[in-house]
């Protein structure tokens, strides 16, 4: 534990340039700072998100095939017989965004708070006892890389074209297979941004619990291995 508290600033930096050095410095105290940082991260996702859906091109058309009466799956909100929708795509846009905005800083802490629990368990029964609060406040500060993920993905949806973010939004493969949901799943939490904060964690989880780095390997892959198998059977 330092002997000077640390700014936040100081603390990021910290734990960016030399994790080591870094997450030792960080306390219980500190959870707040850590929920502060998973805020901004779902601020920029969710701002990420509003600008890809300004781009997105609604083929309100297709949500009413399915039958010779139009009622598809739309079917019962356009009216029986239609060809087309009577709806705005702007209107269903602005319907869409405060969903937009919600889910991405829901996302945010979910993708913090699941992971970070699945640590806590999987610590306690490979390691022993640990600071539940400093543990999470750690794990938060290890979403850092997140943060740039997220600017990186302001900066695609202002750069990218509505053609493009279609053919890229067309699922190329079909998740039907169990194997398929696992390895979809796995490549969205194990992308360069999951394994930079998969590696913070293992500092992480070693500062916490006074382990040496290979143990620490080991709950943090297990407890994201866990997370994956998670996501495969539930909507997190």
């Amino acid at each position: 534990m330092s002997e000077t508290k640390k700014s936040f600033r100081e603390q990021i930096s910290g734990v960016l340039r030399s994790p080591s050095v870094g997450f030792p410095q960080i306390e219980e105290e500190d959870l707040r700072r850590g929920i502060l940082i998973i805020f901004i991260i779902g601020i920029l996702s969710s701002s990420a998100g509003v600008l890809y859906l300004s781009k997105t091109e609604f083929d309100l058309s297709s949500l009413v095939q399915g039958s010779p009466s139009g009622m598809g799956r739309a079917g019962r909100f356009f009216g029986s017989g239609s060809s087309t929708p009577d709806i705005d795509p702007d209107v269903l846009r602005s319907t869409m965004i405060p969903f937009i905005a919600i889910g991405g800083i829901v996302g945010a802490f979910t993708r913090w708070l699941i992971p970070g629990v699945l640590v806590l368990i999987t610590a306690k029964i490979l390691i022993g006892d640990g600071s539940t609060k400093r543990m999470l406040a750690m794990t938060a500060f290890a979403s850092l890389p997140q943060l740039a993920q997220q600017l990186l993905r302001i900066v695609d949806a202002f750069t990218i074209s509505s053609v493009d973010l279609t053919a890229l939004r067309a699922a190329p493969f079909p998740s039907t297979s169990l194997v398929l949901r696992v390895a979809n799943h796995g490549i969205k939490v194990f992308n360069v941004f999951g394994l930079l904060t998969l590696a913070l964690t293992v500092y992480a989880v070693s500062a916490n619990y006074g382990s040496p780095r290979r143990r620490a390997l080991t709950v943090s892959v297990l407890s994201y291995l866990a997370y994956v198998l998670l996501k495969v059977f539930l909507p997190i």
